[in-house]
């Protein structure tokens, strides 16, 4: 695709899938709560059937193919998004979630948003785009950090906004900000102190471009 000179950060959640440092949202379907209902009819159906008789086993087909209609929506729904964020941007950093802690948490809702299926398809997308991918380390904070001076602040998850230096942040979005600067290697990242160093340095994941394209790009997406 062509080259556009954006670079973006991507804050991925549960209340939005993804935030971008612009305050952009994401909103993302969740097919499987849709078709809660429907399957477990089907399932119910299933389990009335005697085993080994044909009507389990279209029952057994019929279960199937309303959770392969589940996985069709939500894979679509990665590629079109993913897509669109490649062809808008040139480098997106994102985090490394640890994806099964939050189904831990969550549960089906984690899970059906499919955050870890999204990440490898924003890279497949990227890789055919000639775009990169920069995941933020895992055990670094992103959130409740400000994008001025670094400070962190800790916050509970109803919190959703935080004041620094003037500013009242959304999290997701500073969050983001926080994601963008740190992929793009201008600004300190997490575990940081104002006039601080990182304690941790953003992994590159290129996807189709060499990091020195991917420096010329933050360096035109931010006037440098």
């Amino acid at each position: 695709m062509p080259k556009t000179g954006e670079t973006a950060g991507m804050d991925r959640g549960l209340k939005d899938f993804g935030t971008l440092q612009s305050g952009e949202r994401i909103k993302a379907p969740q097919p499987l709560k849709q078709a809660l209902s429907e399957i477990r009819d089907l399932s119910r159906d299933l389990s009335r059937k005697v085993k080994g008789s044909n009507g389990r086993k279209k029952a057994r087909v019929a279960l199937a193919r309303a959770h392969e209609h589940v996985a069709n929506v939500r894979s679509e729904w990665h590629h079109n998004t993913a897509r669109d964020l490649v062809r808008r941007f040139d480098m997106i950093t994102i985090e490394d979630l640890s994806v099964k802690g939050m189904s831990k948490l969550w549960g089906r809702k984690a899970a059906d948003l499919g955050l870890a299926d999204f990440a490898l398809t924003l890279e497949h997308q990227a890789r055919k785009a000639g775009k990169t991918v920069v995941k933020y380390p895992r055990f670094s904070r992103s959130t409740g950090i400000c994008p001025l001076c670094r400070a962190e602040h800790k916050l509970q998850l109803w919190e959703r906004t935080f004041e620094c230096c003037a500013v009242a942040w959304n999290r997701d979005q500073a969050a983001a900000i926080i994601l963008d600067e740190a992929g793009c290697g201008l600004g300190p990242g997490v575990g940081v102190r104002p006039g601080g160093v990182s304690l941790r340095q953003p992994a590159l994941v290129t996807a189709g471009s060499q990091l020195g394209d991917a420096g010329s790009v933050c360096a035109e997406s931010h006037g440098l």
